[in-house]
């Protein structure tokens, strides 16, 4: 994973969540969930992207959100964080202003890239 943490921002519960993800063998490349009953405000506001913020110790700036919804897209922008939507160009969804569509996540890779370039220069 290259020094990437990685977390989940979901409306479902926490243990649910991880449920899921040991089912699926997906839990070991999670670091973090932050499932509904983590969140006061509730999903359109930007508390759950910072509460995953507060929990990996990622900057907003350094960091990405990839959703599949509106309403986590207005979330992830409200909390300063760039955000990717896993839709195809002609999707209808009222995507707020900001939010680059994707249709794959390897879509991702060049950006990627270029954060891992820019959290190695700022170390130095």
């Amino acid at each position: 994973r290259t020094g990437w943490r990685v977390g989940i921002v979901t409306a479902v519960t926490g243990a649910p969540s991880r449920a899921w993800l040991a089912r699926t063998r997906l839990a070991s490349l999670v670091d973090i969930v932050v499932g509904g009953d983590d969140i006061v405000l509730g999903q359109h506001e930007p508390e759950p992207y910072r509460i995953a913020l507060a929990r990996s110790g990622g900057a907003r700036e350094l960091s990405i959100a990839v959703e599949d919804s509106p309403i986590g897209a207005k979330s992830a922008i409200a909390a300063g964080i760039r955000c990717y939507a896993v839709a195809p160009e002609s999707a209808s969804a009222d995507w707020p202003e900001g939010v680059r569509l994707i249709e794959r996540l390897s879509e991702l890779m060049p950006e990627l890239e270029r954060q891992r370039i820019r959290r190695i220069a700022g170390r130095r």
